[in-house]
């Protein structure tokens, strides 16, 4: 019966906890799955702005170093010239010109061109006089040290980079100091920038000031301030110095960019989700509906058993009373023959009184409503008037029932009356079952983990190889011709199942085609306390 209920309580409930485990265990494979991507598409972007920030920074390098090799080339082959501008004033408009048309060939992207002299200071520029305190305090510098970290200039006209070169001639020297337009460095940063990212040449000497940005100078982007703010440099993923220069490089993911994927996965899992559940919640009510269906066939086959099973036990009663009467003279005297058919009646209607039971107890025990009364009871007193009781069938059956095996004074918790229907049960299974003449042995032992076995043994012919796993089954027989010797329902094992298992107990068997055959029954023992 407790099978029975557990099996009910999982008919009920199973489709609702497959559901509920299920969309469960989608939404852990989604939030992984997620998670995973999301890290992915982090770790991709981080190496895209690492990649980029790096190339980036040494093609700027590289770059600003080009320009400045070339100003030294420019600068050595034009040394007279810029001895003439730096120390002839008479001359010197003419020959700045000649200058500016030379830069002009060899740089065709200049923006201007300056002559320093010895003191470090201009002498002529092609500025209209319009030379910052930047370019002053670089020229100062690579004038005393011979070197200046390459930096933007603002200017009215055109932001720029400055690229120096020394000179000496004769008893002369000074600097050649040339600009470069700042949007060069915008089309190398531009050609390396990834959608989705922002790469900055910043100074960050100067309070992260930027200095050029895809679209070339900082002054082609539209802002109050530029100066990086900390939101945004929150968003920096990688950076990388640039060599020879007072930059750093950066890349600076879009503010959307991570919230975005989130988003997207977000979603896609929603979607996901929902295909899930909708067929979840469809397969549910599929399984309910069939379940409420096959509650609702199940209640009509029971109302049909009890009532056919009821409305045959009157009559069968009266028929078997009628037919024992008859049979016992109590209308007279009958002739053999008579007699031999009303005993052949008499038998096949207690054979159905019988099968009747059966199933009324089948159905007792799957719906719960079998009654037990659980008690005390010594083990061996069962054993031994179930042998008692079932002695007559055995002589019919031409066997013997023999006790091998005894444990005096052991205990149980049980009820006797559905005890000695199990043994019933065992003992006419093997009566039927064995050899000619067989000499069928009952033992009881007491076996591992405290608890009392109760074996019967035959030693027929044994349980077919193909048959052993639906032994317990309901009406299963192995032989199912309708020419078969032995006559049964398949019920008996079935009920013997169930009563053992409301007892917390195991049933089994063992067999030896051809040799023996033992069907055993396991209950707890009850402990010298608990009687």
């Amino acid at each position: 019966m407790a099978a029975a209920r557990i099996s009910k309580l999982t008919t009920v409930g199973y489709a609702t906890v497959f559901v509920v485990l299920m969309l469960a265990l989608v939404v852990l494979v989604l939030s992984w799955h997620g998670y995973t991507r999301y890290s992915d598409f982090r770790t991709f972007q981080d190496a895209v702005a690492g990649e980029a920030v790096h190339g980036v920074a040494v093609d700027v390098a590289a770059l600003v170093a080009e320009k400045a090799r070339m100003v030294n080339v420019f600068a050595d082959l034009h040394k007279p010239l810029l001895q003439r501008i730096a120390t002839l004033p008479e001359t010197r408009d003419d020959e700045f010109r000649t200058l500016s048309r030379l830069v002009a060939e060899f740089f065709p992207d200049y923006f201007a061109v300056t002559v320093i002299d010895s003191r470090g200071e201009p002498v002529i520029d092609d500025f209209e006089g319009l030379i910052g305190e930047l370019c002053r305090s670089d020229i100062q510098s690579f004038h005393r040290e011979g070197y200046a970290a390459t930096r933007i200039h603002p200017n009215p006209f055109v932001y720029h980079f400055d690229v120096m070169a020394p000179w000496e001639s004769g008893q002369h020297n000074g600097l050649l100091f040339v600009s470069f337009q700042a949007d060069m460095l915008g089309t190398v940063v531009r050609r390396a920038q990834a959608p989705g990212h922002m790469l900055l040449l910043v100074d960050p000497s100067a309070s992260n000031l930027i200095e050029v940005t895809a679209d070339g100078a900082r002054v082609n982007w539209d802002r109050e301030d530029y100066r990086l703010q900390p939101h945004e440099l929150r968003r920096v993923l990688h950076t990388a110095p640039v060599t020879g220069t007072r930059w750093e490089l950066m890349d600076l993911y879009a503010p959307g960019l991570f919230a975005a994927q989130r988003e997207r996965i977000w979603l896609q899992g929603v979607l996901v989700f929902s295909v899930f559940l909708l067929v979840s919640v469809g397969m549910l009510y599929l399984i309910r509906r069939t379940e409420r269906r096959r509650a609702l066939a199940e209640g009509y086959k029971d109302e049909l058993v009890s009532v056919v099973s009821h409305e045959l036990r009157t009559p069968l009663t009266s028929i078997m009373g009628s037919l024992g009467l008859v049979a016992g003279g109590a209308s007279g005297k009958i002739d053999v023959k008579t007699r031999e058919l009303i005993e052949i009646a008499l038998s096949n209607t207690r054979r159905l009184n019988s099968i009747i039971n059966d199933i009324l107890d089948l159905r007792k025990i799957e719906t719960g409503h079998m009654q037990f009364d659980m008690q005390s009871v010594p083990l061996m007193a069962l054993v031994e008037n179930a042998l008692a009781t079932n002695s007559s069938y055995a002589e019919s059956m031409g066997v013997t029932y023999e006790l091998v095996e005894a444990l005096p004074g052991a205990r149980v918790n049980a009820d006797a009356h559905r005890i000695e229907q199990v043994m019933a049960n065992l003992l006419s299974n093997a009566a039927k079952y064995g050899s000619q003449g067989d000499h069928i042995e009952v033992a009881v032992q007491r076996v591992p983990q405290d608890y009392l076995r109760v074996s019967v043994t035959d030693h027929g012919a044994g349980i077919p190889e193909s048959f052993r796993n639906r032994v317990f089954r309901k009406f299963s027989q192995a032989d199912t011709s309708s020419t078969r010797n032995i006559k049964g329902t398949g019920l008996g094992l079935s009920i013997v199942k169930a009563i053992i298992e409301e007892h917390n107990g195991q049933v089994g068997f063992v067999s030896e085609p051809g040799n023996t055959t033992t069907f055993y029954f396991d209950l707890p023992e009850l402990s010298a306390s608990s009687v």
